[in-house]
C-alpha cells in the first residue's frame, strides 16, 4: 500500500518563512479550475531545455576567421547546430552540466541527429514514390554527407590556434550569460566542475593511450582527453582556458533570492523550484517541500471550501508523497 503523507500547513505555521522571489528564471502561469489536475509534465517538457544558438545564425557571423573552413558541405553554423543538438538530446543546462542519456554514460549524441535533410535524399525517393499516400511529412530525414565530413570539419576548427581561441570566447560567453542568469548554485557548481578539470589536466598526460574516455569520471574528463590525443592541445594550453573560464565567472554575482523555475497558480500559490530546493509561497509564507521528491501534478479541489490544493507526487525510494495546502 502506498504511503500517503499528508501535511496540513495551516497547523505548522512555525515552520514557514516569509520570503521574496527576487527573480526567476522561468516564470509560469496556469488557471486550474475546481476539479481539474495540472500535471506539471507538460510544463517541464516546455522548458526544460533551450536552444543557445539560433538555427539560422550563419551567415551573421562576419569574422572571417571562425568561417576559415568553411566548404560546400560544412560550414561555422553546423557546429552551433550540433551544439543545439547535444543540448537538446542531453538535457544540457542549468539542471545538468554534463551531456548524460540514461542507456549511455559519458557521451554526446551523434552529428547525423543534428542535420536533418531539407528534402528527401535521392536514395529515398523511389521508396517514397512507392508509398504515395503515406504522410511523409512525418518521418525525418537526415542529411548525411554534412554528417559524415563534419568530424574532420570539425577538428580543423579546434586544431587551428585562433579559431580555437575563438571559439573558447564563444564558449564562456554562454557560460557568462547563464551563470547571470540562473540561481547561484548553478555557478557554484560550475565553477567545482572547472577546478576538478583543472586538476584533471595535470594528469592527462600519464593516462593510458588505449583508455577508454567513457571509463573517465565524465564527459568533460573525456573530452579534454581526446583534445590532447587526436588534436595534440597541450594541457598547459587548455589549463589557461580553465583559468579563463574560473577568472570570468567568478566576477559575476547572482541575486541571492533568484530562483530557477516560477510555477503561478491561479495567481494564489507559487511552486518554486532549484537544483536542490522546491517550495510552495502561499500568502507570502514559503513552505518547504522535500527536495529529493519528484512533482508529478496539482489539483484543485472540486468542493472545498476555501480552495484546496493536492500537490502530489513520489520520493527517490517512490514512496507517494502528499502536502495538502489552502489557496
Amino acid at each position: 500500500m502506498r504511503n500517503t503523507i499528508l501535511i496540513i500547513f495551516a497547523v505548522i505555521l512555525t515552520g514557514f518563512s516569509n520570503l521574496s522571489i527576487e527573480k526567476a528564471t522561468v516564470n509560469y502561469s496556469v488557471n486550474i479550475k475546481n476539479g481539474d489536475t495540472l500535471y506539471l509534465n507538460e510544463i517541464y517538457n516546455k522548458i526544460k531545455y533551450k536552444k543557445y544558438f539560433d538555427d539560422d545564425l550563419y551567415p551573421k557571423i562576419d569574422d572571417n576567421w571562425l568561417h576559415k573552413f568553411d566548404n560546400i558541405d560544412n560550414n561555422i553554423n553546423d557546429l552551433f547546430i550540433y551544439f543545439n543538438s547535444i543540448c537538446l538530446n542531453r538535457g544540457m543546462g542549468y539542471w545538468r552540466i554534463e551531456p548524460k542519456h540514461k542507456y549511455q554514460s559519458n557521451t554526446i549524441s551523434l552529428p547525423l541527429y543534428a542535420f536533418k535533410a531539407k528534402e528527401i535524399p535521392k536514395k529515398f525517393k523511389k521508396v517514397v514514390e512507392k508509398y504515395p499516400n503515406r504522410d511523409w511529412s512525418k518521418v525525418t530525414f537526415y542529411n548525411h554527407s554534412k554528417a559524415d565530413k563534419f568530424q574532420n570539419f570539425y577538428y580543423k576548427l579546434i586544431s587551428n590556434n585562433v579559431v580555437r581561441d575563438k571559439l573558447i570566447q564563444l564558449a564562456i560567453g554562454i557560460l557568462e550569460e547563464q551563470v547571470s542568469d540562473y540561481p547561484k548554485d548553478f555557478k557554484e557548481r560550475i565553477l567545482a566542475e572547472l577546478t576538478k578539470l583543472k586538476s584533471f589536466t595535470n594528469k592527462v598526460e600519464t593516462l593510458d593511450s588505449l583508455i577508454d574516455t567513457r571509463d573517465l569520471r565524465n564527459y568533460w574528463e573525456g573530452f579534454i582527453y581526446r583534445r590532447y590525443k587526436l588534436n595534440h592541445i597541450s594541457p598547459l594550453t587548455i589549463r589557461s582556458y580553465l583559468d579563463l573560464a574560473i577568472n570570468r565567472i567568478n566576477l559575476i554575482e547572482p541575486s541571492e533570492n533568484m530562483i530557477y523555475l516560477n510555477i503561478n497558480i491561479n495567481d494564489k500559490i507559487n511552486y518554486c523550484e532549484n537544483y536542490k530546493s522546491k517550495f510552495l509561497i502561499n500568502n507570502n509564507n514559503k513552505i518547504q517541500l522535500d527536495s529529493f521528491m519528484v512533482l508529478k501534478k496539482i489539483i484543485r479541489s472540486e468542493y472545498s471550501n476555501p480552495d484546496e490544493y493536492l500537490i502530489q507526487g513520489y520520493k527517490e525510494n517512490g514512496e507517494f508523497i502528499e502536502y495538502k495546502i489552502d489557496g
